[in-house]
């Protein structure tokens, strides 16, 4: 048995607790969960984990931060800056052209 899965099924609630530690509103924690396993886990199949535990929680907390840049610099909605006479003004002006 693969020693990540081992250790992630031994400390799944307090991973949990800290992904919901260091992840912002709206996002998954059951998600950043499987997320931070599946990457443990591949990376414990390139090369032998040294700590397993210490090893879980660290992807874990760099998870939960990573989606929560992503979410704090998500999509911008471009269109937003444009009143929809503008967008309707210059679509007139293509059909004309």
């Amino acid at each position: 048995m693969s020693e990540i899965y081992r250790v992630f099924n031994q400390h799944k609630d307090a991973l949990r607790r800290v992904i919901r530690r260091h992840s912002g509103p709206g996002q998954d924690p059951d998600e950043l969960l499987q997320e931070s396993f599946m990457r443990a886990f591949a990376a414990e199949l390139k090369r032998r984990v040294e700590n397993p535990r210490a090893f879980l929680f660290q992807v874990a907390r760099n998870t939960a931060l990573a989606e929560l840049r992503r979410f704090k610099n998500g999509p911008i909605d471009e269109t937003a800056d444009f009143s929809e006479s503008v967008l309707l003004a210059e679509g007139a002006s293509d059909d004309t052209a």
